[in-house]
């Protein structure tokens, strides 16, 4: 599975570095945001399944700045990158 988010800081002060994790597992790369307001920026990364028929996904930001650290997602996608068809029977999305 793909799990990819478009983000952008909207204050210039101490911007977010986000990070995905499914089902509690870190995967891919994580993010730093410009603090330039309005530069969107892609963060994507693949997950392999396995056994799992389930997938709590979550997008935690790690800028533990009180002030700033503002920003906006859009775009959210999950999606199979298999062209078989996907036995994955829920999943959740959770912003921290």
């Amino acid at each position: 599975y793909r799990f990819s988010v478009w983000a952008t800081s909207v204050f210039p002060d101490s911007p977010a570095r986000i990070q995905f994790f499914v089902n509690g597992q870190m995967i891919g790369d994580d993010l730093q945001l410009s603090n330039a307001v309005g530069q969107w920026q892609q963060l994507s990364a693949t997950w392999d399944s396995g056994q799992s028929s389930f997938a709590d996904l979550a997008i935690l930001n790690f800028t533990a700045a009180f002030v700033g650290n503002d920003f906006a997602l859009d775009d959210l996608s999950f999606e199979t990158t298999d062209p078989v068809e996907s036995e994955l029977s829920s999943w959740t999305i959770y912003l921290d």
